[in-house]
Formats: structure tokens, sequence, C-alpha cells
């Protein structure tokens, strides 16, 4: 729980300083993410951005699967944990919608499709 915590507060800039820790896959994987996010509404046309979507998509995936592996080794409650997953990931796919002119429906249709 404690890494999770301390990757949250570094995903949020909290307790940074110049000699933190150095940092894990977890952190890693936020980073890209929302580096991704942000760099969507600096895309030139809108079939770009919905690409960069699908790979963010892929990303996410990735990163939601590292959090709940990492939840595990941590012992963390699994319905906390699951909830709290559950939750990041709904949150993080809204990041997805304006730059993509999707609604959220589309948002996770897209993603299924990836699944298929």
């Amino acid at each position: 729980m404690k890494t999770i915590i301390e990757a949250v507060d570094r995903h949020l800039g909290r307790n940074t300083g110049p000699s933190g820790p150095a940092q894990t896959a977890l952190d890693a994987l936020f980073e890209q993410f929302d580096n991704g996010c942000k760099g969507l509404d600096r895309l030139p046309d809108l079939e770009a951005r919905r690409r960069e979507a699908r790979r963010l998509m892929a990303v996410l995936i990735e990163l939601d699967t590292a959090m709940r592996a990492d939840a595990r080794a941590r012992r963390e409650d699994e319905l906390r944990a699951a909830l709290r997953c559950d939750q990041h990931f709904r949150l993080a796919m809204r990041n997805l919608e304006g730059p993509c002119g999707w609604t959220l429906d589309e948002c996770w249709a897209v993603l299924a499709e990836g699944d298929q």
C-alpha cells in the first residue's frame, strides 16, 4: 500500500524532491498515459487523435494490470483494490472523450473493439 501511495503522490507532484527514488514501472505507466493524454490536443487532426487514443487505451490496460498486481503484492484488500482500480480506469477513460469527439459510451465501444 505504501508503494501505491508513494506512486500516487509522485504522480500528483506531492513530496517530490530533487533526489526522489527511482521511477518504478507503475510510475512510468502513469507518466506515459498522462503525457499521452496531455498531447492529444496537440495532434493535427481527429483521426490522429483517435489513433493515439487507441494506443493510450492499451497503455491504460497495462497500467490497470500493474495497479492490480501491485495491490495484490501489497496484500491490499481485494475488494478495495478492485473498486479503486475500476474507478481509476473509468476516470482515465474520460480523458479521451473531448479530444476524440467521442461520448463515454463510444470510448468504451472502441475499447471493446480492441479486445476482439
